[in-house]
């Protein structure tokens, strides 16, 4: 790796990305306060009929499916938000941004597989649920590691430097000193 190949971070982060990411988180805290207080509403152990769903977990796979839009809306802010806050070649800096929306749109497929699962097994047995969330879940596994795979030097070499960085600041404490 040559020196022009190294990472940076930023120090001014654009402000529409930080709010792009934070509108996203509190949109996620909120639908996660939504999705606990309708779970608790009187009558969500009713069974619907005789299809063995439970109104509770209907609503918790509407509170899933806004979560999972949540997080795959998330993922491209906050692949932006991480573009913006490093400073190096183009391709480092798209790869590592990448793999942090990679990284998102996994979380976005195991919420699913999680929050969708009450409905969907009564309906058959756990294997072919199980396949189809394996076959979702490859995908971003596989761009994860593909894109890691590239950027992993310039990553090293700037969690490195950062840390190098915090061991060579001044300590407030001067050699003789009683640290009380």
């Amino acid at each position: 790796m040559t020196e022009s190949d190294s990472l940076t971070i930023t120090e001014e982060l654009p402000r529409e990305h930080v709010a792009a990411v934070i509108r996203h988180g509190v949109m996620t805290l909120g639908l996660i306060a939504i999705i606990v207080l309708g779970f608790n509403l009187p009558g969500t152990t009713q069974e619907i009929g005789s299809t063995g769903i439970t109104v509770g977990e209907v609503v918790l796979a509407i509170g899933t499916l806004g979560m999972v839009a949540i997080v795959l809306s998330a993922s491209w802010k906050v692949r932006d938000l991480v573009a913006a806050s490093l400073e190096g070649p183009s391709r480092i800096v798209s790869e590592t941004a990448a793999i942090t929306q990679h990284i998102l749109v996994f979380v976005a497929v195991l919420i699913a597989y999680r929050g969708f699962a009450p409905i969907s097994y009564p309906y058959s047995t756990e294997w072919p649920y199980n396949l189809a969330f394996l076959l979702l879940a490859l995908a971003p596994l596989g761009l994860i590691v593909y894109e890691f795979s590239r950027a992993v030097g310039p990553i090293t070499d700037l969690l490195t430097d950062r840390l190098m960085a915090r061991e060579d600041q001044p300590s407030a404490v001067h050699p003789g000193e009683n640290p009380r």
